[in-house]
């Protein structure tokens, strides 16, 4: 028979994915974030600093929860 899930020793990130709604509502967020964000740099920085400092962003984002 299986043990009954503790829910006190569970990390952040499990607790964060089982509120769906939430990360409905964050994706399109951040997806309309950096869109807006992205039109403002446009013309202020190179593109490809723009670029690599999404990129090391979303890394940083996401690395918590791997």
């Amino acid at each position: 028979m299986t043990k009954p899930l503790n829910r006190q020793n569970r990390g952040i990130s499990a607790r964060l994915f089982d509120q769906l709604y939430l990360m409905l509502i964050l994706a399109p967020m951040f997806w309309s974030g950096n869109v807006v964000v992205a039109k403002m740099m446009v013309g202020e920085i190179d593109p490809f600093l723009l670029l690599a400092s999404r990129c090391v962003g979303a890394t940083l984002f996401i690395l918590p929860f791997a």
